[in-house]
């Protein structure tokens, strides 16, 4: 499952992401768009 996230602050960081959403399952993957407030999430 690919998931949007959105309105992050510039300080967020990949791990910090990766730690939030572990809690809904195993995530595959985590990219913040450096110099934006969005990320992609992958979850299986």
């Amino acid at each position: 499952m690919n998931i949007y996230v959105g309105n992050l602050s510039y300080e967020v960081t990949e791990e910090d992401l990766k730690k939030d959403f572990e809690f809904f399952g195993e995530v595959d993957t985590v990219k913040v768009i450096k110099g934006s407030r969005y990320s992609l999430c992958n979850i299986l």
